[in-house]
């Protein structure tokens, strides 16, 4: 990826000389920010679309976009003068209207707008949330394709999930890189959500022959450089668990539940990163619409445990049931862990065939998945949670 070089004039100007924008909803996500930064980067001004949260505004967390940028792979990293190519507006996709003010639309008027990536996602897996995740998964989407219809050669980019076969490939068969009418349900509202927004791409997007593109990541964990994340979901739950039950365990082993046939389909967020924006460069030439953003060559969860064994020097105990005469311990590691169980007690498996063909299987696998890396990973989840997990509950 080409750090861009326009040259500091006309990004001191501001952004109507641009030739390129893209509009990311959900682009100060934790993979949302990188496809902006990825976005300047290869010479676009983005528009940042954000609600307000927690009573903060789009330009309070433009401000922690800054901070975070100063913590990733140097391939992502901008200048102040390159963050002139960002504008913040504040939107909210579930509204027909995105919940724009009168400015901000009749400004995005005004744009040569030639990308719009969906990166916003509600992830709550639990039933009782489906109401929401559908609103802002499905009908969000839905809303953002009609605004892409609104400007001539548009494309449109949807962030998905590669866990959208549900129960259906528990068995291990391939998940390819098509759009699936599942038969035998899900496991929780998130995934539900993710494979109805997906047919509603392949609906509206086909029906109006839309440029259009479905990536699907697997698990995403911090910079394969520095170990930075601002997530806390995923693969940080279990490290979040071993942290607080490490000191209680006095010497004792932890059971851990785990599919012996389970792979960790972990993909570091700027090799994500990377690997869509390289595909979006490249969509025209192919009639797939659908990309599985994996690695080729995951470690086995028995491997992880091993490695998780030595960074918070604990004895795990790999089961694949559970225990009648459990500890305590135990019976807490699997209610911290509970939200993702599916990953680590059933055997996925996915087909990366297209996007491989595209841009080559190293861009996702050419990174080290050794004790020192996941240590790194260890001090970036650390640091997110001391320094703003923290800060912002206080």
């Amino acid at each position: 990826m080409n750090i861009n070089t326009t040259n500091n004039t006309n990004l001191k100007r501001g952004h109507l000389k641009s030739k390129k924008w893209a509009l990311v909803a959900g682009g100060s996500g934790f993979l949302g920010q990188y496809i902006v930064w990825g976005l300047v980067c290869n010479g676009y001004s983005v528009v940042l679309c954000g609600t307000r949260r927690n009573g903060q505004n789009i330009s309070h967390r433009i401000e922690k976009l800054k901070k975070f940028n100063e913590m990733v792979n140097p391939a992502f990293r901008l200048n102040e003068h390159q963050f002139c190519a960002i504008k913040a507006i504040e939107c909210d996709i579930k509204d027909s209207e995105l919940a724009l003010s009168k400015n901000d639309r009749q400004w995005l008027q005004t744009i040569p707008l030639c990308e719009v990536w969906n990166c916003a996602a509600y992830m709550k897996y639990d039933v009782e949330s489906f109401e929401k995740s559908y609103a802002t998964n499905v009908t969000g989407t839905e809303n953002l394709i009609n605004l892409v219809k609104k400007y001539p050669s548009c494309k449109y980019f949807h962030v998905s999930t590669a866990f959208i076969g549900g129960k259906d490939f528990t068995n291990g068969a391939p998940i390819r890189e098509r759009v699936y009418e599942n038969q035998k349900g899900f496991f929780n509202s998130y995934d539900k959500s993710k494979a109805l927004a997906e047919q509603k791409v392949l609906e509206l997007c086909s029906e109006d022959d839309l440029d259009y593109s479905i990536f699907r990541p697997t698990i995403i964990i911090g910079d394969s450089k520095t170990g930075f994340t601002s997530s806390v979901f995923g693969i940080y739950e279990y490290y979040g668990a071993f942290d607080k039950l490490r000191s209680r365990l006095a010497g004792k082993s932890l059971s851990v539940m785990c599919n012996n046939n389970s792979l960790a389909h972990l993909i570091p967020v700027d090799l994500c990163a990377k690997a869509m924006l390289k595909l979006s460069q490249l969509t025209s030439t192919s009639n797939t619409k659908v990309y599985t953003i994996s690695d080729s060559r995951p470690r086995t969860y028995d491997d992880m445990l091993a490695i998780i064994e030595r960074i918070f020097d604990i004895s795990i105990n790999p089961i694949h049931r559970v225990n009648k005469n459990e500890s305590k311990y135990d019976r807490l590691f699997r209610r911290l862990t509970a939200k993702n169980h599916i990953f680590s007690q059933h055997s996925f498996n996915f087909c990366n065939k297209e996007m491989c063909q595209l841009i080559g299987e190293s861009i996702c696998s050419d990174w080290s998945k050794n004790y020192d890396f996941f240590n790194l990973i260890r001090d970036g989840f650390n640091q997110y949670v001391d320094e703003y997990v923290n800060f912002e509950n206080n």
